[in-house]
């Protein structure tokens, strides 16, 4: 994997002299979700700088793209405006180690052979689409995925650093042994708050290597609110929206209730958008239900409401504030460490608890009061270009990278 040797189509890079940045994940762009978003925007942002590659394991979202029986079962090869995307398929055959290898990877004493017997299902299939030597590897996602030992396996054998970014879920998700094994063999670590970064540091991490970086907004920046309204008939009315999986911490189902006297005068709208998981939404007067929207849907809703509401209490980071922050759109948050620190409460929004109560007064406020609104979504606005944009994490990377002493980002 030391030369570019590659074919047209194939992860070869696109100018030479430029470094190889490859971004390794288990979701791909095909998929619907942060860390799919996150990927996105690096890419979309660092490519001027950077030939990025990504490669993902294969799923059934990526199966829609064009694609070819090669060793190991369906591969996809296909490329976008920022670089290459290849999914990968684990050699024929090997099923069973792989089922071994998830249930080893629990126990500290076979965690190790897991990752070894992991690495080698994907190695071939690796090896053909990745034909040119990376400079950076990119993980994102945790370590019980044993996809992210395939990332470490690829800059171990290249030599050069690993990043990840594991978005934790602080005492759910990215956070077990497995996941603090891997982030400890990381260059850096990538965390999107200071709560998260503290977190991390408790479990033992080194504080030198946890940058903390906070991502911007992943929607397209031409939504057409006008053209949301008509469409679904809305006139006037003030349009409240949940954009998420449809979880119980979520806070799903307190929003419902606490909009109910409000949509009963007919004076709000509540819009649900995001797959559906524990809750199920009803129909009712007064609500809309998206299903999943594309990105284009979604930047069109965002454009149109004039109030976020999201009461998450399990909130890596809040990447859909930031996404309503874009257009200006007031925002009621849930009560998860990270996010409280990124909503400064009752100035870029609203921080409320997962109490029907609560939430009902919060949006109710917002209804009666439009300067007030206004006011919040502006001010959120602003806070978005300064804390949580993407010029703001494109330099944070470009300056870690350089650290790595690769001249990573020069021309």
């Amino acid at each position: 994997m030391q030369g570019a040797r590659g074919t047209e189509g194939r992860m070869t890079g696109a100018e030479e002299g430029r470094k190889h940045l490859v971004f390794m994940s288990s979701c791909t762009d095909a998929q619907i979700g942060g860390l799919s978003s996150v990927i996105l925007g690096l890419r979309r942002q660092l490519s001027p700088y950077l030939d990025c590659s990504w490669i993902a394991r294969l799923d059934g979202p990526a199966a829609r793209a064009p694609a070819r029986e090669g060793d190991g079962g369906q591969e996809v090869d296909r490329r976008d405006a920022h670089g290459p995307i290849a999914t990968l398929a684990p050699r024929p055959g090997t099923r069973g180690i792989g089922l071994l290898a998830h249930r080893g990877v629990h126990h500290s004493s076979t965690r190790s052979l897991s990752r070894s017997l992991y690495v080698a299902r994907y190695r071939g299939s690796l090896e053909r689409h990745l034909t040119r030597a990376p400079d950076i590897v990119y993980w994102v996602g945790g370590g019980y995925e044993l996809f992210g030992g395939l990332a470490l396996h690829l800059a171990r054998s290249n030599g050069v650093p690993l990043v990840v970014w594991p978005a934790v879920h602080p005492g759910e998700w990215g956070d077990g042994p497995a996941d603090i094994e891997l982030l400890g063999r990381a260059s850096a670590v990538i965390a999107m708050s200071e709560y998260e970064r503290d977190h991390l540091v408790e479990k033992g991490l080194d504080r030198r290597r946890i940058h903390v970086i906070r991502p911007g907004g992943t929607l397209p920046d031409n939504g057409d609110g006008r053209a949301f309204r008509r469409a679904n008939k809305l006139g006037e009315r003030i349009l409240v929206s949940f954009v998420g999986r449809r979880t119980i911490r979520k806070g799903l189902v307190e929003l419902i209730a606490a909009t109910e006297e409000l949509r009963r005068g007919g004076r709000v709208v509540l819009c649900v958008a995001g797959p559906e998981a524990e809750v199920r939404v009803e129909p009712a007067p007064g609500v809309l239900d998206l299903g999943v929207a594309s990105q284009e849907t979604l930047a069109n809703l965002m454009c149109a409401s004039d109030i976020l509401c999201v009461p998450s209490e399990a909130e890596a980071y809040g990447l859909v504030y930031v996404d309503a922050w874009a257009y200006g759109c007031a925002v009621v948050a849930g009560s998860a460490p990270a996010v409280r620190e990124l909503v400064r409460n009752g100035v870029t929004g609203f921080t409320v608890s997962r109490d029907a109560g609560e939430i009902r007064a919060a949006i109710a406020g917002l209804v009666e009061r439009p300067e007030e609104r206004r006011a919040i979504g502006a001010a959120g606005r602003e806070n978005q270009r300064q804390v949580a944009s993407w010029a703001v994490a494109t330099g944070r990377h470009l300056d870690l990278f350089a650290e790595f002493g690769r001249d990573v980002g020069a021309s």
